[in-house]
């Protein structure tokens, strides 16, 4: 047997660990990867691009396990570690060449030293001889810094960073939508204790891991440090991993924290004012106070301050360059994204609002704030069941808002951005026009149409007409008659059953069956299920030898 260099697995060594994964859900991706492994005119090479725990190197081992005995004697895994060098890698991959193998499979190749810089030989060399070459590896922002020079036109990126709540239930059968909330982001079956987003710890080593490490070690490995720029002294200080964990970790108190804010002074549905209000009616609770005992604005300038939070980009260890380039590298990274908000009023410009695609790394870090406000003394002035409530009910508007966030996101990705637009409609107060303060979560706009379809979004199971209030006010209306958009939709998204009758114009669906139904947007969705039908039909009338890969299930 020839003596490799690296860790490669042919042969029964390669069948003994895929076959564990063969019988698993595999990411509708996959299809993208099938479509690479056969496409001869291909002459780039396949890059699996995504944070740990988002499924590249099971989505690998899956994919070999279900290739035809003779493509899976062509084929070779090899697991790259720090004893290796890429020229000890190139030294096997031209061994593997002369022996027949065609379809190579190199995990953790980001780890070599001076991978990005020799990266292009990948494909101008072994791919240009006839071989598919599939990469990907933990530091996936190298992928990224590469993909502008090294491997410029050169490389095809299947990303694996983000997962679709329908893709979530295809892998998940069993799991609901708060489980999406509370866990979404990464890939793991079980929900214990070693889990990613289990807590803020877990979610502090993940972030520490997946993402300060990352970008920290590619920068490191390209062109000598040259793209450290502005974090250089950090970087030199040893405080570049501490700084992007600060950076992200912020943006999630941010979010808590005007989410708690939320919760105090409005009088919207939901809100603990609107929550208390309600049980006293129904005579569930004894008329209160707490509101007035409980000084909501102390307790959020208490919690600032004991976080460390800071307003916008004003803080008083990053400067603001380091700061811009942190969140530049964390959308390079597909942690951070954002989508449009448009105002009511024409004088004021569109925002765009900044999200943390990972829901479970929100959610988790939200909970530590909550631990921190169950604590507080002016929060304990209140009595048990009151403190309770209220900490229920923020924890409940943060998954709400999470929520909000996942279903504009989930729409914005799945939609086609030719055809459609998807922002959030914001309406400051305008007496003039007879326009109160509100909020439409989400707006889809045909634009070959010309015409809106309206959304709420609840994370509430009851059905209550301050819900759809916005959709049907005429004063918020004339927004879209001025722009000359006709509404052809009223729905609130909620947790509990679809509807059949509409309310005032207005429907009400099921918003994990309206999530579940976006996978019809999905080339790779529409070819699985095509697939699906075909092996069905194949397993009914018996294979034959035209029948393809995909089809012998």
């Amino acid at each position: 047997m020839a003596q490799y260099k690296a860790n490669v697995f042919v042969k029964d060594e390669l069948r003994e660990i895929t076959n564990p994964e063969k019988d698993r859900p595999q990411r509708i991706i996959g299809e993208e990867l099938k479509d690479y492994l056969f496409d001869s005119k291909d002459t780039k090479v396949c890059i699996l691009y995504g944070l740990r725990r988002t499924g590249k190197t099971t989505l690998m081992l899956q994919t070999i396990s279900e290739l035809t005995q003779d493509d899976f004697e062509k084929s070779a895994y090899i697991e790259v570690s720090n004893r290796d060098t890429i020229s000890s890698l190139y030294s096997d991959l031209d061994m593997l060449k002369e022996e027949g193998y065609k379809y190579i499979f190199i995990d953790e190749v980001t780890s070599l030293d001076n991978f990005i810089s020799m990266s292009s030989l990948f494909p101008d060399v072994y791919v240009r001889k006839g071989m598919r070459i599939v990469l990907t590896g933990t530091d996936s922002l190298g992928f990224f810094l590469s993909s502008s020079r090294e491997l410029y036109d050169r490389a095809r990126y299947i990303h694996t960073t983000y997962i679709p709540f329908y893709e979530f239930k295809h892998l998940f059968p069993n799991k609901n939508i708060d489980e999406f909330i509370e866990y979404g982001g990464t890939l793991i079956p079980e929900y214990n204790e070693d889990y990613p987003f289990y807590n803020g710890k877990n979610a502090e080593q993940y972030v520490d891991s997946a993402i300060a490490q990352n970008i920290q070690h590619s920068l490191e490995n390209y062109e000598e440090g040259s793209k450290f720029r502005s974090l250089i002294n950090l970087y030199n200080q040893d405080e570049l991993t501490n700084a992007i964990n600060r950076v992200v970790q912020n943006r999630n108190h941010q979010f808590s924290i005007k989410v708690i804010q939320s919760t105090f002074k409005s009088s919207d549905y939901n809100s603990v004012r609107d929550i208390m209000t309600t049980r006293v009616k129904k005579n569930i609770e004894p008329n209160t106070d707490i509101l007035n005992r409980i000084d909501s604005s102390t307790i959020i300038e208490s919690l600032k301050k004991q976080l460390h939070i800071y307003d916008a980009r004003k803080d008083e260890i990053l400067t603001d360059s380091e700061v811009y380039e942190i969140e530049q590298y964390l959308r390079k990274l597909e942690i951070v994204d954002s989508y449009t908000v448009e105002s009511g009023d024409f004088n004021i410009s569109p925002v765009e609002n900044n999200i943390i695609t990972q829901s479970g790394l929100r959610y988790s870090q939200c909970k530590e704030l909550l631990k921190i406000l169950e604590n507080h003394n002016t929060f304990r002035l209140g009595t048990d069941k009151e403190q309770n409530l209220i900490v229920s009910t923020i924890d409940n508007n943060v998954k709400g808002k999470i929520l909000e966030e996942l279903t504009i996101y989930n729409v914005q990705q799945s939609l086609d951005a030719e055809k459609y637009e998807v922002f959030q409609l914001s309406y400051p107060p305008m007496p003039s026009e007879g326009v109160t303060e509100g909020e439409i979560d989400l707006v889809i706009k045909d634009k070959e149409a010309y015409t809106v379809e309206l959304f709420e979004i609840k994370h509430s199971s009851e059905i209550v007409p301050s819900q759809y209030k916005h959709m049907i006010d005429p004063a918020k209306m004339k927004y879209f008659e001025k722009r000359g958009l006709e509404v052809s939709g009223r729905t609130v998204l909620y947790m509990g059953k679809t509807q059949g009758q509409e309310i005032e114009g207005v429907k009400y669906k099921n918003i994990s069956e309206y999530l579940d139904e976006l996978k019809v947007y999905d080339r790779n969705y529409q070819k699985m299920f095509l697939v699906q039908k075909e092996c069905a039909k194949n397993v009914e009338d018996g294979y034959d030898e035209n029948d393809s890969l995909d089809t012998k299930c």
